[in-house]
């Protein structure tokens, strides 16, 4: 059994998680939108590459907030395939989703054209904001557990037992 007060910490610790994740979001949303607004006078491999690699932080970030109760290669791969699949429905270019992709937002959200690299700057973005995940001490630190996948059953020896055990299998 799990004492409450165990509990309240995860579901403070997971609100803490979110609200940081959330201000990622927003964050990495003004980057993007700054990288496309300001592209003629950044470099030119920023202008060219960024814009896609902050939408695929943004949508990793996005699904960490709904998931923040999940382990964090969750989120990768969702944000991945949310990314490819975003990506392949441009392949689809009937005159009604032609419509959306002329607006604004539309053209945020679907995108113009299929282009093969774009899958390699969604890629390196979704694994930029994975390593970032990894390397916040504030967030990382709040759910132990969960990094570990134990089952919330165990005691806590248990749960230092199988963090070292682990750690002398990966040597993380």
């Amino acid at each position: 059994m799990i004492p409450m007060s165990t509990c309240n910490k995860r579901s403070a610790c997971r609100w803490r998680d979110r609200g940081a994740y959330i201000a990622a979001v927003f964050v990495v949303m003004a980057l993007g939108l700054g990288s496309r607004a300001f592209a003629d006078v950044l470099p030119v491999f920023v202008a060219e590459h960024f814009g896609d690699a902050l939408w695929a932080c943004m949508i990793y970030f996005g699904f960490r907030t709904c998931y923040a109760h999940k382990k964090i290669s969750f989120s990768l791969w969702c944000s991945l395939a949310f990314c490819f699949a975003i990506e392949a429905s441009q392949l689809y270019q009937a005159d009604w989703i032609n419509s959306l992709r002329k607006t604004t937002l539309g053209a945020l959200v679907l995108g113009k054209g299929f282009l093969t690299a774009d899958l390699v700057r969604y890629t390196a973005g979704a694994a930029v904001a994975f390593l970032l995940d990894l390397a916040w001490p504030g967030v990382r630190a709040c759910d132990f557990w969960r990094m570990y996948d134990i089952p919330k059953k165990s005691s806590r020896r248990d749960h230092v037992a199988a963090a070292l055990y682990r750690y002398d299998e990966t040597g993380r």
